[in-house]
């Protein structure tokens, strides 16, 4: 009986380890489609300015090749004019709903690229950077060497 226990208590725990595992994954993957988006609007923003001398005033102007993302819900396209010649924009994706392990956070970029002070996103959600050219060669070499 005992040994049963314990069998059943190894197999929750593993499945209580599996779970958290898996619900992180897919929260890491929720948050980099939406730094995707994101970035994907930021280029469109550079090209429309580009095009126009401005940002535009609405996500409808740009041309995005990438759906909004589906657990999160667009907020409002703020674009700013300064006493200078320099426009800015910013706009926040809210998580729609209550992420398990993270519950609610938002994601704000603006012209400059991600605003980690406006956002509320764990360290642990934000997308890793790729590798730096030079690294990249070194692994390309010393697969070659083998």
């Amino acid at each position: 009986m005992i040994v049963v226990m314990t069998v059943l208590a190894a197999l929750f725990g593993l499945g209580t380890i599996l779970f958290f595992v898996r619900m992180n994954h897919q929260e890491s993957t929720r948050a980099s489609e939406a730094f995707e988006y994101l970035s994907d609007i930021r280029s469109a923003q550079q090209s429309y300015f580009i095009r126009t001398g401005a940002y535009a005033n609405s996500l409808d102007d740009l041309d995005l090749s990438k759906p909004t993302p589906a657990y999160f819900s667009v907020g409002k396209l703020c674009v700013h004019n300064r006493n200078t010649d320099r426009t800015s924009w910013r706009l926040t994706l809210l998580r729609a709903g209550v992420s398990p392990l993270y519950g609610d956070y938002q994601i704000t970029f603006s012209d400059s690229g991600f605003d980690e002070s406006s956002s509320s996103i764990d360290a642990a959600l934000m997308p890793q950077s790729s590798p730096s050219p030079s690294l990249l060669r070194c692994l390309t070499l010393a697969k070659l060497e083998r």
